[in-house]
């Protein structure tokens, strides 16, 4: 499975206050999956969009919403879930549009993961190849956004075995990664 499209067109407009008409066209040309009449989004592309493109951007009250609807919208996410091929690229452009107290929470979960990586495998130099992708996670992207840490691992051994189903999940994007680089 591939990152989760969980935010159909009309929770979102029901959720930003817009017309319908500004709605379509600030999220036209992002990935989507229809399922019916309905088109579905990622949280990830919906908050960087939204952002980027509202005016007024998104208010903490609006990104509570989004993410209280993607959290909804699907089962807790499992550690393994893959992040999909174009991860690299989105994660760089909403890394982008974070505020700095979601920098913060960014960084706190990137050495939690970085430790637990490091204790499943004892090397250092593998975690570099999915640290650039983890806020794509969409329980890590919730704690980031919201500070809501009750989905994200809490001990040692749960980052452990995250980080491992995470890096195994993910491991695509190292290559492309080195590719890029070479």
């Amino acid at each position: 499975m591939t990152d989760i499209y969980s935010l159909p067109t009309p929770a979102i407009h029901a959720l930003i206050p817009s017309t319908m008409r500004a709605l379509r066209g600030w999220l036209r040309g992002l990935p989507s999956e229809r399922r019916g009449h309905t088109k579905f989004y990622r949280l990830s592309n919906t908050v960087v969009r939204l952002r980027q493109a509202r005016k007024k951007g998104l208010s903490t009250v609006e990104i509570e919403s989004l993410v209280a609807a993607d959290v909804a919208a699907r089962i807790h996410s499992e550690p393994g879930v893959d992040l999909g091929d174009d991860a690299t690229a989105r994660a760089a452009e909403l890394l982008t549009t974070f505020t700095q107290p979601e920098l913060e929470r960014l960084q706190r979960v990137q050495i939690a993961f970085v430790t637990g990586l490091v204790t499943a495998f004892w090397s250092t130099p593998v975690h570099s190849i999915v640290t650039h992708v983890l806020h794509l996670h969409p329980d890590v992207l919730r704690y980031i956004l919201t500070g809501q840490s009750d989905a994200i691992p809490m001990l040692e051994s749960e980052w452990r075995a995250f980080s491992l189903q995470f890096y195994t999940a993910n491991l695509h994007n190292a290559y492309q990664t080195q590719s890029k680089v070479a």
